[in-house]
């Protein structure tokens, strides 16, 4: 495993954004593909889960580019961007350690988390082999998963500290021309992140309207479906929601003080009928990989 990179080090590259400026944590995530939305929802929910203190927006790649349209989501925020896996389990380690530089934090977003387990991976195997190049063995899968783990394992262990994650989906082939939907990691590092999250959902962004007059609808998948991989701790939460409402849905959960209750059973599982289900069924034709986020049309929360 390479140094970790010392904290002052780390706080000498983070770039202090000042615009304008509860009880149980809260682990969640936010997964889709470009332009889903996924980034400006995790701001503006971790807007209305800080409390006194600041925002830590880790980035391993441009996701900060996405909340530039809306200076509201980075209010009281911090970036600092990640270039490895020991500059990720240095902020963690200083944050558990409540080094003076990092204790002043009570959210911290994981931008492109899937990003990061992709560059872990990379520097394992580089590790074992010398070549970055190489033939992946499994363990090696096994190995960056651990370390990953291990990182959300130390954010969410510390007291006051809501920890939200951004991914990218993936799409398996269940059969000609059907995918399932999930988080954009391992398949048994996906799992191990489900079963630690409070809240799992996909974000899509549907196309309306005329080539002249077009719009956009953006929407939360929140419950488990056949194609589609999500999850909730919170009771009698819907299948769909806006990103608007869902924010407001978690926030309300947080703070009820029934998070603590319901965390401690087992999440409700919905099964919607196969045609409440949007966008599923996409053939590979529809399938479009872009590098960078869009934002969503989301309005900051006041």
């Amino acid at each position: 495993m390479a140094e970790m990179t010392s904290p002052d080090k780390l706080f000498a590259r983070m770039e202090d954004l000042d615009l304008l400026t509860p009880d149980k944590t809260f682990i969640g995530c936010f997964y889709g593909t470009s332009g889903s939305g996924k980034t400006t929802t995790s701001a503006a929910l971790a807007q209305q889960l800080t409390g006194t203190g600041r925002i830590l927006h880790l980035d391993s790649s441009d996701g900060y580019v996405s909340l530039q349209n809306f200076p509201g989501l980075t209010s009281g925020m911090t970036r600092l961007r990640i270039t490895n896996y020991a500059d990720l389990y240095g902020v963690a380690t200083a944050m558990e350690k409540h080094h003076p530089k990092f204790k002043d934090f009570d959210v911290v977003i994981l931008d492109e988390f899937s990003s990061m387990a992709d560059g872990t991976l990379d520097e394992v195997v580089t590790e074992k082999t010398g070549d970055v190049t190489s033939d992946i063995d499994w363990t090696y899968y096994r190995s960056s998963a651990q370390r990953m783990i291990a990182v959300l394992n130390k954010l969410h262990a510390i007291e006051g500290l809501h920890v939200i994650i951004v991914a990218h989906e993936r799409k398996d082939l269940l059969r000609p021309k059907v995918y399932v939907t999930s988080p954009g990691f391992s398949p048994k590092f996906r799992d191990s992140v489900m079963q630690l999250m409070h809240f799992v959902g996909n974000c899509s962004r549907v196309v309306e309207g005329s080539e002249a007059k077009t719009t956009y609808k953006f929407m939360i998948q929140a419950q488990l479906s056949k194609l589609v991989m999500a999850k909730s701790r919170i009771p009698g939460i819907p299948t769909y929601l806006d990103p608007a409402t869902t924010i407001d849905v978690i926030q309300n959960w947080v703070y009820s003080g029934q998070i603590e209750v319901d965390t401690s059973s087992a999440e409700e599982y919905v099964d919607p009928a196969e045609d409440m289900l949007p966008g599923e069924g996409v053939t590979s034709a529809d399938l479009v990989v872009e590098d960078d986020d869009e934002p969503a049309l989301v309005e900051p929360v006041e």
